[in-house]
């Protein structure tokens, strides 16, 4: 699988073609995950970015769900995706990441994640801008 983050957000299954992720929140979770230190994050964390706006219960519900849509959407490649009751780690064995591709990464001259905003969310517009 391929996940292009710079310029707009695709993902390409192991043939190539395009999976249609049509959440924003889905999109950006593996960009979340993608940038995160070994590609993981804290369940926390990415709760209090994506849906930092409701209350913890909730946020946490959105997650799973979020979680769960998304691995349906990815199908085969799904496994790309590991989780425990702490974290979610993106398997970067599994999936190619430009931004973490060394050598793509300088001749990239778009904007990251162009297109691609969470309406009501700050924290992850914060996360963005920086």
């Amino acid at each position: 699988m391929k996940l292009f983050l710079m310029g707009h957000p695709q993902i390409l299954d192991d043939k190539g073609a395009l999976l249609d992720i049509r959440s924003r929140k889905g999109l950006a979770l593996l960009a979340l995950l993608a940038t995160g230190n070994q590609a993981e994050r804290s369940r926390a964390w990415l709760q209090q970015k994506l849906w930092g706006s409701r209350d913890p219960a909730q946020a946490k519900a959105s997650l799973r769900r979020e979680l769960a849509n998304l691995r349906k959407a990815l199908g085969n490649n799904a496994k790309c995706i590991l989780a425990n009751n702490r974290s979610i780690k993106l398997d970067t064995k599994q999936v190619y990441v430009d931004i973490l591709d060394a050598q793509a990464l300088p001749v990239l001259r778009c904007e990251f994640l162009e297109g691609l905003d969470i309406p009501g969310e700050e924290d992850f517009e914060e996360w963005l801008r920086v």
